[in-house]
């Protein structure tokens, strides 16, 4: 499995038709191919994120019927597990490098 910045670009959450996703997605650029990795514990559009190491951050975001979120969620690409926190403040719409 590949990690952050080791070949696949992941993609968290989004929204199809009007379904907001809680998907971890991975594309592989060199097999042009998409895998399911795991579900992030809530399902989030316009959120941030960013890898460190083997993890990556999702930070913020925005849930129909609960508004802008105030979560960190890291997911742990080896152990495939989500942590979650909380931060001081709702964010959305946000950018992390």
């Amino acid at each position: 499995m590949d990690q952050p910045g080791q070949g696949s670009i992941y993609v968290l959450g989004g929204m199809f038709k009007a379904e907001i996703l809680s998907r971890v997605e991975a594309y592989d650029p060199p097999r042009n191919t998409w895998s399911t990795r795991s579900c992030f514990a809530t399902p989030t559009i316009r959120l941030s994120s960013g890898p460190v190491g083997d993890k990556i951050y999702a930070i913020g975001g925005f849930r129909r019927f609960m508004g802008e979120l105030a979560t960190v969620e890291e997911y742990d690409l080896p152990r495939c597990l989500v942590r979650r926190a909380a931060m001081h403040n709702c964010k959305s719409g946000i950018g992390s490098g």
